[in-house]
């Protein structure tokens, strides 16, 4: 059905056809066990056919688009707005967020994005748990009460971090290492939320005009 439509299509317009398969990955594996097999024979269908499978990066690339369209602001969330994150049940949250931010982009700048070689890696785990904290999962699960007490327990943790980590880093900024203490739990922490291993704390120096 696929082959036929791309093929009616091409022969209408003169050009090849572009089918978007758009997932949600957590489909691939968490919600759907079966999920990564089924892509997997998806990709040896297309592998015998001739259609050809691209990433949206890659099709950009082949084809750069010659219109611009303005969408309206919305999400996936329920009812297409933003009220499964922004609601009287998470509402603390945004507060503590915006709170850390200012605090980590504030520290993060006067340092123009590059602190002393001793401070470097407690800055840059700063900047890993803040967008921890800002993941959004935390917002959508506390409304839809799938695991609200997990997710709360996660947004407190690392907004707790945070504050603890802004007193090392500005410390370690001054030229004050961590005492023996404070660097077990910053080995402890940094080993368990090691993600983000490029992060570049200049992203944080740039600012929108």
């Amino acid at each position: 059905m696929i082959s036929r439509a791309l093929t009616a299509y091409q022969e209408k317009h003169g050009e090849a056809g572009v089918i978007a398969a758009p997932f949600d990955t957590e489909l691939f594996g968490h919600w759907w066990h079966e999920g990564p097999l089924w892509i997997e024979q998806v990709f040896r269908v297309l592998a015998k056919s001739d259609i050809r499978p691209l990433s949206g990066s890659e099709l950009l690339e082949a084809r750069p688009p010659e219109q611009v369209l303005r969408l309206p602001e919305g999400s996936w969330g329920e009812g297409g707005h933003h009220w499964v994150w922004l609601n009287p049940r998470t509402d603390w949250t945004w507060k503590k967020i915006y709170e850390a931010e200012d605090k980590v982009v504030s520290l993060i700048q006067k340092t123009g994005g590059k602190p002393p070689a001793a401070a470097k890696r407690y800055v840059e785990q700063l900047a890993r748990t803040l967008l921890l904290l800002e993941a959004s999962d935390w917002q959508f699960l506390i409304t839809t009460v799938s695991a609200a007490d997990y997710s709360e327990m996660r947004f407190a943790q690392h907004f707790d971090e945070i504050e603890r980590l802004l007193g090392i880093c500005a410390r370690a900024i001054e030229g004050k290492a961590p005492d023996a203490e404070e660097q077990a739990w910053f080995d402890e922490l940094a080993e368990r939320d090691s993600l983000f291993e490029e992060i570049d704390l200049t992203w944080w120096t740039k600012t929108s005009k």
